[in-house]
């Protein structure tokens, strides 16, 4: 998270789905779909997007863990009162289930985006 070698690889494996064709690129999900083609722009354009959630998206994770956990402790000072742990993991789990729900959706943003225009060529097996 936060920028470190992880982040970077699936960065990679996201832009790997855009391989170079002549001057422009070819768009294949999950490296294996029918190949539809983009512009330099185009892909530029769905890297950059990826890349700010992947960034922003880790840094959220981290807000929001520490905002829990603040607001647990208040709660806890406030009422006197001592949390189970699973209200904790059920907030953990929230703040998880969150990120990967936009991970996947910014993961899907140019098959979506590209479904209507022809392929190039047949998917790969």
């Amino acid at each position: 998270m936060f920028g470190n070698q992880s982040s970077r690889r699936v960065r990679e494996i996201f832009a790997d789905q855009f391989e170079l064709l002549g001057d422009n690129y070819v768009y294949r999900k999950h490296l294996k779909g029918a190949p539809i083609r983009v512009s330099a722009d185009e892909r530029e354009n769905y890297i950059a997007a990826f890349d700010a959630y992947i960034r922003y998206g880790s840094w959220g994770i981290f807000a929001g863990a520490i905002i829990l956990g603040i607001s647990m402790a208040v709660y806890a000072v406030e009422t006197a009162t001592s949390l189970s742990d699973t209200l904790l993991y059920v907030g953990l789990g929230s703040i998880t289930v969150a990120f990967m729900a936009g991970y996947y959706w910014v993961w899907n943003v140019p098959a979506r985006e590209l479904r209507g225009r022809g392929t190039v060529d047949e998917s790969r097996r």
